[in-house]
């Protein structure tokens, strides 16, 4: 559905956007993850010389269950806008983004329906957000960050699904920055070898 024509490849602050936004917040809404602030969407406006461009962020949230960890998050997010369309001997290009980055967006989705069918064995909150405006420069996730939407010193972790659809083709999982997690190098591995997942 994301990387469908008729959402015109996702371009930021279009309708076919809004309609991915909101596609992916019905589907948050499906699987039980929860409002942050009483709403999925987050919007935003993002001025680039004349123009006033609206984007909005999908963002939603499962609560752990430790006393003391709970108001502490684990963030995970993609960006689910893309580079829309153009014209070209007059029919319509569309750049669909399967990979760039609709498989990221619905592996959120799909993580989220996971994580509320285990909701009981979570200490920290785990939040989800589709980010709106990466390709024009990383907005969203900016304007998220910005407007403290969660107190970022709450956050304790955040992990950037980008790129997730071509595992075969890319001859196994790049897990950049995995170093600056305390043991994270070691905990991917055993874990990738646990489940026979090559790592670059």
């Amino acid at each position: 559905i994301l990387a469908s024509d008729s959402l015109l490849g996702r371009g930021f602050g279009t309708p076919q956007g809004l309609k991915a936004a909101t596609y992916i917040a019905g589907q948050f809404e499906k699987a039980g993850i929860e409002t942050l602030n009483g709403h999925y969407l987050h919007p935003f406006n993002y001025r680039r010389g004349i123009l006033n461009i609206s984007g909005q962020n999908v963002v939603g949230v499962i609560r752990g269950n430790h006393p003391d960890l709970r108001d502490e998050y684990i963030l995970l997010g993609a960006h689910y806008d893309h580079l829309g369309w153009k014209i070209s001997g007059g029919d319509t290009v569309v750049y669909n983004g399967a990979d760039d980055n609709a498989s990221g967006s619905a592996s959120l989705i799909e993580i989220g329906r996971n994580l509320v069918q285990r909701k009981g064995e979570l200490g920290r909150s785990v939040i989800l957000v589709a980010f709106d405006g990466e390709e024009s420069g990383l907005v969203g996730s900016n304007r998220f960050l910005n407007e403290s939407i969660v107190p970022p010193q709450q956050v304790k972790a955040m992990f950037s699904l980008d790129m997730v659809g071509m595992y075969g083709p890319n001859r196994g999982l790049s897990l950049k920055g995995i170093s600056t997690v305390s043991g994270g190098e070691k905990l991917a591995n055993s874990i990738a070898e646990a489940h026979g997942i090559s790592l670059r």
